[in-house]
């Protein structure tokens, strides 16, 4: 009977100790799966973050090409859709993409700031999200809600350009051996948008005088000049003299001594407050005998010098006798289909008519045609600027648009020394095949100038009609002809538009549109200017 009860005891025990272990089992089970459960939505909450910061990537690198455009958040949302976050497309609200300016010095990124270089990109599982919260797997049985999860990114342009290196593949673009005028295609400005070298001057067109209100150089030029005595009769000589007092004083631009051949210079050094107005008079005489004498004074003689600068309607008169229309004159520095003035902003035209009858055939405006250019003075080049292309602008990159150099038309060595016909074809038919830099100190190169456009040259830019190519940009020319020299601090993309490479030399020219480019072969510099128009767009947070 002992033995039995000791059995029970024994039994009684031993159940006890099994409900024990099942009730720790099911404890344990429970965290088991608690675990298992917060396990499971943690890792869905990571790869949901992972998925939305290469959604961001990859729309913020394919806005930041749109700068400029109203493109930039419909391009956004496109290839954040391409992204999936648990098998559901990424969705942007248009104020998951912001535009703005990254300082690469300090990787700070302000919100809608101008001129913009770089987008940011949020994408979203929250509240307020098109797509709305990360729903977990487990969470909502433990009585927890739904996750938010989110991802920035920021793509920025880095225009920092020092240089250019030889183009591997059609998708990279080459550098030509043409040097454009800074005033031409665009403008330099400080960090905070500032215009450094834009000269503040205007037109008083009531009576012809050019008032400029600060320190510059002005360079007057002859374009060109065309008058006869009568139909068919002998050329009329023409003089001119330029004033930077309004007339008071006038200083000659020199010439061969039988008038004006076209390409004259008069240059004035550090002038401050000038009010410049321009003088032509045509002479002509037979033995002692003066058959012909008329002089105009721009700041005087209106309706008889017509003024005028960037973006003014080019007037249309049909040349007396046969002789070109104004439009050939200003074939360089006009739009063929609009006649639109396309000079520097910091450039004037001058067109003079020495006939008293404004109503005849003969009134053409075309007797003299005069350029003036204002060059602010000191020093601007460096990594505090920014320059600013005219992205959309058609310009006149040959010949040459500046006034300094008489006889040279913009064609440069880049490698500093070589400048024959067949390197200078090999150069535009494959682009430079070195890479070619700007020192960040100072901040620009001297190069020296190549003959003009000829022979195998001439045939080899006909093969680049319609091609986008890059080219060096001048803030300053000297010299003439083969012996000029250009600083080049800059670069700027053009597409190749239309052309005219027979002729006179003032009927030749070669025009193209300026564009902007992201291209692989770009040498970004820390030390260089900003570039608005050109760079490598690439994540900067």
């Amino acid at each position: 009977m002992k033995n039995l009860m000791t059995r029970r005891k024994n039994a009684n025990r031993n159940s006890r100790r099994k409900g024990a272990v099942l009730v720790i089992f099911a404890i344990v089970l429970l965290a088991l799966m608690g675990f298992t459960a917060l396990s499971v939505d943690l890792g869905a909450v990571y790869a949901a973050r992972s998925d939305l910061q290469i959604g961001a990537d990859a729309a913020a690198m394919a806005a930041v090409r749109e700068l400029g455009t109203s493109e930039t958040y419909a391009v956004a949302a496109q290839y954040a859709a391409l992204n999936h976050v648990l098998d559901r497309p990424i969705t942007l609200a248009q104020s998951d993409v912001i535009t703005g300016y990254v300082d690469f010095a300090t990787g700070a990124f302000t919100e809608n700031a101008t001129p913009a270089n770089a987008v940011r990109v949020t994408t979203r599982r929250t509240d307020d999200s098109p797509d709305g919260p990360l729903d977990l797997f487990f969470a909502n049985t433990l009585g927890f809600g739904p996750a938010s999860v989110s991802a920035e990114s920021v793509a920025a342009f880095d225009g920092r350009i020092g240089g250019v290196e030889p183009p591997d593949s059609s998708l990279e673009y080459p550098l030509l051996p043409f040097a454009v005028d800074i005033d031409q295609v665009g403008h330099i400005e400080d960090i905070e948008g500032n215009a450094l070298d834009s000269v503040d001057f205007e037109i008083d067109y009531a009576t012809g005088t050019v008032i400029v209100y600060e320190r510059v150089n002005l360079t007057v030029q002859v374009i060109g000049t065309q008058i006869t005595y009568g139909a068919g009769g002998p050329t009329i000589p023409v003089y001119g003299w330029a004033s930077i007092d309004n007339g008071s004083t006038y200083y000659e631009i020199p010439d061969n001594g039988n008038g004006f051949a076209g390409g004259e210079t008069l240059t004035f050094n550090d002038v401050e407050n000038a009010e410049v107005a321009v003088k032509g008079r045509a002479l002509y005489r037979e033995g002692s005998s003066t058959r012909f004498d008329s002089t105009r004074r721009s700041n005087i003689s209106t309706p008889y010098v017509i003024v005028l600068r960037n973006g003014d309607i080019c007037p249309e008169y049909t040349g007396f006798d046969g002789q070109e229309e104004i439009t050939e004159w200003l074939r360089p520095y006009m739009d063929a289909d609009t006649r639109e003035i396309t000079i520097g902003m910091n450039d004037v035209i001058f067109l003079f008519e020495f006939v008293n009858d404004l109503n005849s055939d003969a009134a053409d405006f075309q007797d003299l045609v005069v350029l003036a250019t204002f060059e602010k003075t000191g020093e601007v080049a460096g990594s505090d600027v920014r320059f600013v292309a005219n992205v959309g602008q058609t310009i006149t990159f040959y010949p040459m648009h500046s006034v300094d150099a008489p006889g040279n038309f913009g064609l440069v060595s880049l490698d500093g020394h070589s400048n024959g016909t067949s390197t200078l074809r090999d150069w535009i038919d494959y682009g430079y095949p070195d890479t070619f830099n700007i020192p960040s100190d100072p901040g620009y190169i001297i190069l020296n100038a190549c003959p003009g456009l000829h022979g195998g040259i001439s045939q080899a830019i006909e093969q680049r009609q319609g091609d986008t190519v890059l080219v060096t940009v001048y803030d300053s020319v000297w010299g003439q002809g083969n012996n000029a020299y250009y600083r080049i601090p800059y670069f700027v993309a053009v597409e190749i538009g239309d052309m005219r490479l027979t002729g006179a030399n003032h009927q030749r020219y070669i025009r193209g549109t300026i564009v902007s480019l992201h291209t692989t072969n770009l040498v970004i510099e820390p030390g260089a200017a900003e570039h608005t128009s050109l760079g490598l767009a690439r994540l900067a947070q």
